[in-house]
């Protein structure tokens, strides 16, 4: 069986007020993401730390010792390196884009159980230097980490641009 997390709606990926191409959640008509609105834009409605961490440990051999985790912005939730703070292996997909957070999931060893990194690379979010240092961070630990780029009308044109720059980190393959 695979388990795969959302441990929040939450995303963090804009470079500006306009719609963000790649959130496959909806939008209103004043362009605002809809999984900032109501309930799910509250920390209030995710599971906390403790129950995430007891399901896990209760549920380890049926899980194969294993857990994906994905989101919106799954590093945007609070208590990540305290769940991960167990002998569970896991993989995610982030922006990576969260330099603090990936390096704290780095200095308390999570990163040392990681074993899949895919990093969603959002053109146009501007986030070179924060994207590069994750990256650089998660394969420090060797974490594979893998590539996703979701072309559309707006990055198309930048398409060698971005290849260039990618090529020029250690990942191990592009999507």
């Amino acid at each position: 069986m695979k388990l795969v997390w959302f441990p929040t709606w939450k995303c963090n990926n804009y470079a500006d007020a306009s719609r963000c191409p790649y959130c496959p959640y909806g939008w209103d008509n004043d362009k605002q993401c809809l999984t900032f609105q109501g309930e799910q834009s509250s920390y209030e409605g995710e599971i906390n730390s403790n129950k995430i961490k007891e399901f896990l440990a209760s549920n380890f051999d049926f899980l194969n010792g294993k857990v994906e985790i994905t989101g919106g912005e799954p590093l945007m939730y609070p208590y990540l390196a305290d769940v991960l703070d167990s002998n569970i292996k896991w993989a995610i997909t982030s922006n990576t884009s969260m330099v603090e957070k990936v390096r704290k999931l780095a200095s308390t060893g999570a990163l040392d159980r990681c074993f899949s990194w895919t990093a969603s690379w959002h053109p146009f979010s501007r986030r070179e230097k924060e994207f590069t240092e994750c990256v650089s961070t998660i394969v420090s630990k060797h974490v594979p980490v893998a590539v996703t780029v979701v072309v559309s009308e707006e990055t198309l044109p930048r398409l060698k641009e971005i290849k260039d720059f990618l090529s020029g980190l250690p990942i191990t393959s592009i999507n």
